[in-house]
């Protein structure tokens, strides 16, 4: 008798069972097909922020050609004109016009230039100070001009300071120009001793005195109270 071999396959399955099976592949099939969805979408988003993007404008405005006579700075491919030009507006540099006895700056603000030691702007041009006699020009630029010491200033001129007997020049610009010594008291334009009184002392200045301790001032004495 012949043995009839255990063929699965060939067996029919239940409708139930096919109906199932469909489901399960449609719906993988939808999953693949949302997978790859999702990706084209995701790099269609990505390619429209990098086009729209402010530093994709800021890459194309860094290749901005640089005009003659300027220099490319470190900020962003931006340019400045070189020393001795200014930017004229239209994105080129023009050369500055030095007046006489004036050099160029590399200040981007003002003329662009300023004038050499020894002058002053005056419209446009640069013109001698003009040092008078015992003036020497003052530190920095140079544009003004003082007066040596024992001098001081009168319009145009610097003046001889007359210092009186028992006085010393002064270090201040200010004033008469000079200070009594010590124990010596200015009136007008003289320097007279004052009385220093028993109990009292000159005072720190030198130009007055001061009762010592427990002493106190009474007009011109010093009394204990």
């Amino acid at each position: 008798m012949k043995r009839q071999g255990n063929n699965t396959a060939s067996l029919p399955q239940p409708p139930g069972q096919v109906r199932y099976c469909e489901t399960v592949r449609r719906a993988g099939s939808s999953i693949e097909h949302s997978r790859w969805l999702s990706f084209a979408v995701c790099a269609c988003a990505t390619l429209v922020i990098a086009l729209c993007s402010p530093h994709r404008a800021f890459a194309v405005d860094a290749v901005e050609v640089t005009p003659d006579y300027a220099t490319q700075t470190a900020y962003g491919g931006r340019w400045e004109c070189d020393r001795g030009y200014r930017s004229n507006g239209d994105g080129a540099c023009q050369a500055v016009e030095l007046p006489a006895n004036a050099y160029a700056t590399d200040s981007s603000f003002g003329a662009g230039w300023e004038c050499r030691r020894g002058y002053r702007e005056s419209e446009g041009s640069c013109i001698s100070i003009g040092v008078p006699e015992n003036g020497y020009l003052s530190a920095g630029r140079g544009d003004t001009w003082k007066c040596a010491r024992g001098f001081r200033a009168n319009r145009d001129a610097c003046i001889a300071i007359k210092v009186p007997a028992n006085a010393f020049l002064s270090t201040s610009s200010y004033g008469s120009g000079w200070e009594c010594e010590r124990g010596y008291r200015a009136v007008d334009d003289s320097c007279f001793a004052f009385v220093v009184p028993a109990n009292a002392h000159i005072n720190g200045p030198g130009n007055d005195w001061a009762c010592n301790r427990p002493y106190r001032k009474t007009r011109e004495a010093c009394e204990l109270r």
